[in-house]
C-alpha cells in the first residue's frame, strides 16, 4: 500500500503496474492521506477496517458487506461490486440495482461506515520483454525497430512501445520526458496522473 500523503507522488512500481487499484483514505502520522491498494486477486471482501478490502478465495462464502469481483473475457478485464440491499454499500451514491454494479474508472465506493474508496484502472509504466506484435514495431524516439525479447515499455495512455535498455533508454529519455504520441509523462517518478485529490 503506497501512502500518497507521505510522498510527493505515488511511484511507478514493477509489481502491480498493469492492474486496477483502489484508492483508500489511510491513517498516517501526519494525518489522513490517500493510499493505493493494487487489486491482484480475483475477489475481495469489503471490511470495516483499513485497508477496507480483504482478498478472498472465489469459492468462499460472500461477505455480508459486499464483494469486489474480477472477470476477464477475451483479454478484457472487468470489475464488479456484488452486494445485497442489506449490505448498505453505494457506488457513486447509489445502491446497485439487482445487487450488481460494473465499475468504471474513478467510481466512488462508499461503505456503511462512511469510508470512501475510489476504483481506478490507470496503468503505470512497466519495463517488460517486448513480446512482438506480428509486424515490425518502430520505437518513435530513436526510429529503430524493437526486437522481440528486448526490454521495452508500452505507454499507459496510448500503448505505443519504446525501447528501455541501455544504450536505448527511449522511454525514460531525460531531455523529453513525455510520450511522443500522446504526451503522457515518462518520468519514472511521475506517479499516477489521477488521485482522489483531483476531485
Amino acid at each position: 500500500m503506497d501512502c500518497v500523503g507521505c510522498r510527493a507522488a505515488v511511484r511507478n512500481k514493477t509489481e502491480g503496474a498493469h492492474m486496477a487499484q483502489l484508492w483508500i483514505q489511510a491513517a498516517a502520522a501526519a494525518g489522513p492521506c490517500w493510499a493505493v491498494v493494487p487489486l491482484a486477486g480475483q475477489q475481495y471482501d469489503f471490511v470495516a477496517t483499513e485497508p477496507y478490502v480483504r482478498r478472498a478465495e472465489a469459492e468462499s462464502r460472500p461477505a455480508t458487506g459486499g464483494i469486489l469481483v474480477r472477470s476477464e473475457h477475451e483479454g478484457t478485464e472487468s470489475w464488479y461490486v456484488l452486494a445485497s440491499w442489506a449490505a448498505r454499500l453505494w457506488v457513486n451514491g447509489r445502491q446497485a440495482p439487482l445487487g450488481v454494479r460494473v465499475l468504471a474508472d474513478r467510481d466512488e465506493i462508499r461503505l456503511e461506515n462512511g469510508c470512501r474508496l475510489y476504483f481506478s484502472t490507470e496503468r503505470a509504466a512497466k519495463v517488460v520483454p517486448f513480446a512482438g506484435a506480428g509486424h515490425e514495431t518502430i520505437c518513435p524516439r530513436c526510429g529503430q525497430p524493437i526486437e522481440e525479447g528486448t526490454p521495452a515499455v508500452s505507454c499507459p495512455a496510448c500503448d505505443t512501445w519504446y525501447h528501455q535498455a541501455p544504450p536505448l533508454t527511449c522511454w525514460w529519455f531525460e531531455d523529453f520526458m513525455q510520450c511522443q504520441h500522446c504526451g503522457h509523462p515518462t518520468d519514472p517518478d511521475a506517479g499516477f496522473r489521477w488521485t482522489p485529490d483531483n476531485l
